[in-house]
């Protein structure tokens, strides 16, 4: 299904999945661990994986990474208000309020200008959010979700604007 205009109803969106854990371990050195995320509705000119710490020591930042492969000529929404403003879906990262996690902003890549639009592109482009657990969270597993959403256009055609869980 794609769309051949600039701007795509916000209300046709896609769905994903993916899963995955992460433990917290008093001390424990972090190791990175992927989680691979694949289409169910709309066959995107995207692959998404996310990449976390397989543990963490309570009181330790770290990061999630969401990793954004596009084909090339394909390109995202950056986060600037410039294409919002325009009915576009920019690409954002929200985590659901967690009772042991504190988030702080997504970090993005510098966007690129591109005519009237701000956009993000490359091979790869990896979108970090901030984690820290509370210093006296329990040992186990925790559960941290969220959601990146961006909407995928090449100069000719956007698809659909896509709602990816993030389960880590």
């Amino acid at each position: 299904w794609t769309v051949r205009a600039f701007k795509c109803c916000a209300a046709m969106r896609g769905n994903m999945v993916m899963s995955g854990s992460m433990s917290v371990r008093g001390g424990a050195a972090a190791v990175a661990c992927a989680a691979a995320i694949s289409a169910a509705a709309h066959a995107q000119p995207v692959n998404v994986e996310v990449v976390a710490p397989e543990s963490v020591a309570p009181g330790t930042p770290f990061e999630i990474e969401v990793r954004v492969e596009l084909e090339r000529g394909w390109y995202l929404y950056a986060p600037t208000g410039v294409n919002a403003g325009q009915g576009l879906v920019e690409t954002s990262v929200s985590m659901r309020d967690h009772e042991y996690a504190q988030f702080a902003d997504a970090r993005f890549p510098e966007p690129i200008s591109f005519g009237a639009y701000d956009i993000l592109t490359g091979e790869v482009v990896s979108l970090f959010q901030p984690v820290r657990f509370h210093p006296r969270t329990p040992s186990g597993d925790m559960l941290i979700r969220g959601m990146v959403e961006y909407q995928t256009c090449d100069g000719d055609t956007c698809l659909p604007p896509i709602e990816h869980p993030i389960r880590v």
